[in-house]
């Protein structure tokens, strides 16, 4: 049995001897190791570098955004202080009106050469906010043939007077914006 062992190992060992070349003989293993975990050192050094300058890159984001927290919060402590008065706050809504009396029905014309005032106003529960007008009918350029003589508040409301130079109808539409 010993025998048949010791021609195993003999051969395994020449077997082995044979897959070495003979420049690999020549070299020192541990120099090869030594070569090998300097380049690594070297890796791991340039991984450290790297791994600081981002961590330093995240502290200068950190730094800014609690500049920016702190800047909102300023601004926010501004606004709670600001008085408002009793300016309503709520929901903005669109009053139109084309006729005289101010309602909402079908559209009444201005006839040709004449002057007439239009008027809305703002629903019950609402505060007047603004105003404004839009001519309809006109012949050639939007303010042709027709001049705006008084475009002004009314009471809850808004007003506009109109000088009709046309020939033909037009339609005077005027806007109350109200909020409440």
């Amino acid at each position: 049995m010993q025998r048949v062992m010791m021609m195993l190992l003999a051969a395994t060992l020449a077997a082995s001897a044979v897959a070495i070349p003979a420049a690999a003989t020549k070299t020192n293993p541990i120099k090869v190791l030594d070569k090998r975990i300097s380049r690594l050192s070297a890796k791991v050094g340039q991984l450290t570098a790297d791994s600081k300058k981002v961590s330093d890159t995240a502290g200068d984001f950190d730094t800014r955004i609690g500049r920016v927290e702190q800047i909102e919060a300023s601004h926010a402590a501004k606004i709670q202080h600001l008085d408002v008065g009793n300016f309503p706050n709520g929901s903005v809504v669109v009053v139109t009106s084309t006729r005289e009396d101010g309602s909402g029905g079908p559209p009444m014309p201005i006839n040709g050469a004449t002057t007439e005032t239009r008027h809305v106003d703002c629903p019950l529960g609402t505060s007047y906010i603004s105003g404004g007008f839009n001519v309809e009918g006109a012949a050639g350029p939007p303010d042709f043939g027709w001049q705006i003589l008084s475009d002004t508040r009314s009471g809850n409301g808004h007003e506009i007077t109109i000088l009709n130079r046309n020939a033909t109808s037009i339609v005077l539409r005027v806007e109350a914006y109200c909020i409440g």
